[in-house]
């Protein structure tokens, strides 16, 4: 590595740091989603619960994964709000780290630096509610998001490594971030299942992929069936999911919902070259470009939409920017600098005044 980029690496990373831990536990208490999650791990803590449990009964609106991981830090740290938020800000960071690398492998490092750089200016990812906003959840907040995305971006690093176990520890990265919140990881193994197939991978290896997924699924589906007579099916399944697709709690918006916050330059300021750069990609048939496409298109037709389901297409956005990075006109990289310095001075504003 050549000392700029060192040099660069390091500003990487204090700066994620300072946007994900500075004044971490200052910020008012969300309402949604964070007092009812921190109220589930303190009654599942103190009660000495092996599942979820709020109010004396099952917890079922999300999977255990989030509460129990949190419920066990926080049994050692104390009841104090930074460490209820750390594991999203420890994730938000991984998220980071791993964009970097998962880029520097295939391109090099000034292209993995120009992904995360870019993820950090995203300001929908650090600041609540921005440019008026309803937006509850961040990589800052006690919420679910930030450790899916670290559980899927660390499978997807795991997936393209050379490692020989590589396929069985991707399987069950994949299977733990369904068990932090759902149907999001089953996005990537379908990715996983189509870059097989393209390698006329043999059954075996497919079976490896999916089974160790399904059966950590399976089994948190099968003891909740049991744990609560079958009150699972009605709750989280048919609910806090299938229901989604029809729209409940009021949280309807149009189709175009989700293209208007990616593309807002309060809360996406490297809107412009991440666009060009995705399209381009498109272009090509890349298939994180690919990819990106169809999520935001699963959720603008899903009516149920809330501002942070976008968390993903950020991070698809941010990686396929650094593929690019090599490929932009000076200008266009000029554009890039200015954004990202722009989204971050602006959530390094908010951070330091809390």
């Amino acid at each position: 590595m050549q000392r700029p980029h060192g040099v660069l690496l390091l500003l990487l990373v204090l700066t994620a740091s300072l946007l994900l831990f500075w004044n971490l536990e200052e910020a008012p208490l969300e309402r949604w989603d964070e007092l009812t999650n921190i109220n589930v791990v303190q009654e599942t803590r103190s009660g000495g619960h092996l599942l979820p449990v709020l109010g004396g009964k099952p917890f079922l609106e999300k999977p255990p994964l989030w509460y129990l991981l949190t419920s066990a830090l926080t049994s050692f740290t104390g009841d104090h709000l930074f460490w209820y938020r750390s594991v999203s800000a420890f994730s938000g960071l991984g998220c980071v780290l791993l964009l970097v690398l998962i880029v520097k492998r295939t391109h090099d490092i000034a292209s993995g630096l120009a992904s995360g750089f870019t993820l950090l200016s995203v300001v929908h990812l650090f600041v609540p509610s921005v440019a008026g906003l309803f937006s509850s959840h961040t990589f800052r907040s006690a919420d679910l998001d930030a450790l899916q995305l670290f559980l899927l971006c660390a499978a997807w690093f795991v997936f393209r490594s050379e490692h020989k176990r590589k396929i069985a520890f991707t399987s069950i990265l994949i299977g733990c971030a369904y068990l932090v919140k759902g149907p999001l990881a089953l996005g990537l193994l379908g990715v996983c299942v189509f870059t097989l197939y393209r390698r006329r991978a043999e059954l075996r290896t497919f079976a490896e992929l999916v089974l160790p997924a399904a059966v950590l699924a399976g089994l948190w589906f099968c003891l909740m069936f049991k744990y609560t007579s079958g009150g699972i099916w009605d709750s989280y399944i048919l609910y806090h999911q299938l229901a989604r697709i029809s729209g409940i709690e009021m949280h309807v918006e149009p189709v175009w919902f989700y293209i208007l916050i990616l593309a807002h330059p309060l809360t996406n300021p490297a809107a412009l070259p991440a666009g060009i750069a995705w399209l381009r990609s498109l272009k090509s048939g890349s298939l994180a470009a690919v990819s990106a496409a169809a999520l935001l298109a699963g959720l603008s037709f899903i009516l149920t939409k809330l501002s942070w389901y976008v968390f993903p297409v950020y991070i698809l956005l941010a990686l396929i920017t650094g593929r690019m990075y090599r490929q932009f006109a000076l200008p266009l990289q000029i554009l890039l600098y200015v954004a990202v310095a722009a989204g971050i001075l602006q959530s390094l504003w908010y951070v330091i005044r809390l």
